[in-house]
């Protein structure tokens, strides 16, 4: 029997840096087995702010 995976999703585009470290690190906390974060957005400026929130993660959390 295959085992089904819980990914949770954060979106970035209205959430401060430290609210989405927040969200990863409680969904982290509860047992959740990925994460997939996601920031639309076509302005230089917000893409480099997700990458700066990713880069973060990493150091935060386990999730892949």
């Amino acid at each position: 029997m295959e085992e089904k995976k819980i990914i949770a999703y954060i979106d970035t585009q209205n959430e401060t840096k430290e609210s989405v470290l927040a969200l990863a690190s409680a969904y982290d906390i509860n047992g959740v087995d990925g994460l997939f974060v996601y920031g639309y957005s076509k302005e230089e400026k917000e893409k480099e702010k997700l990458l700066g929130i990713l880069r973060e993660l990493r150091s935060v959390t386990d999730l892949p």
